[in-house]
């Protein structure tokens, strides 16, 4: 596609459309057959071409004797193109904005439905993480800590992680059960408190974290699952037995940052 082709596809032709007026500007005034010829599209198509053009207001149609003949409207015709694409985003957004409270009352009415949806691999762990980040309140969760460094692209990004928690201030506890405790392997987040739990007392197999409506759950599998779960009543449930465990632990020493 060369330049200027490529120019009115951009402002909103289609590549054979745009090809057939660049050879209407040149060829002007011509009948379809030669147009046809010019642009190498074939004389059926480029009749409709030619008449999706003259929709536009960027061809218009004359006649020399008994033959129909097109003609490529000046260049500047071609802001009127651009006026009409501005008229009609105008005309959707009103009709979106109308159909807004409409769509708001729909999406309402599932409010009570819990809302599930998945996503796989290490870009669907930052996603949801993401979206963990637009909740509110404190963040709390149970790791399990060996298979979350067993896979290395979500190591690579945990830094982040802990970076976007730091940003925003978030209070953080956290239940990190290891098949060997040790403290040192905890990483050092502001406002978090952790402890470190023996799997053997507490085999958990998926990260489970909570914060405001939402629930979090990761499968670090070789196929790495991530769920997210909007629903009140499964994180106050989920939060509810957190504590729970929180509280079943205060024999173990909380490492605090």
């Amino acid at each position: 596609m060369d330049h200027l082709t490529l120019e009115l596809v951009n402002l909103g032709l289609s590549e054979k459309e745009a090809i057939v007026y660049l050879a209407l500007l040149e060829l002007s005034p011509a009948a379809v057959q030669d147009v046809a010829i010019r642009a190498g599209v074939n004389r059926t198509t480029t009749y409709l071409l030619v008449d999706a053009l003259m929709r536009r207001g960027i061809v218009s149609a004359t006649t020399h004797g008994k033959r129909q003949l097109f003609v490529a409207e000046p260049p500047e015709r071609l802001l009127t193109v651009l006026r009409l694409q501005r008229r009609e985003l105008e005309e959707k957004e009103r009709e979106l904005l109308t159909a807004i409270p409409l769509l708001n009352a729909v999406y309402n009415s599932r409010s009570e439905k819990p809302q599930i949806r998945y996503f796989e691999g290490a870009e669907g762990v930052r996603t949801v993480r993401e979206l963990l980040g637009e909740e509110s309140g404190e963040c709390i969760q149970i790791v399990p800590v060996d298979r979350f460094e067993s896979v290395t692209e979500i190591l690579d990004r945990r830094t982040d992680h802990f970076d976007d928690l730091k940003a925003a201030s978030v209070p953080f506890r956290s239940l990190m059960v290891m098949d060997a405790p040790d403290p040192d392997r905890v990483p050092r987040v502001p406002n978090s408190q952790m402890r470190v739990i023996p799997a053997a007392d507490f085999p958990v197999r998926a990260e489970i974290t909570v914060r405001g409506n939402t629930v979090l759950l990761f499968s670090y599998k070789a196929n790495l699952l991530s769920v997210i779960v909007k629903s009140e009543e499964f994180a106050e449930t989920l939060r509810a037995l957190f504590n729970l465990a929180w509280k079943g632990t205060d024999g173990i020493p909380t490492l605090r940052t």
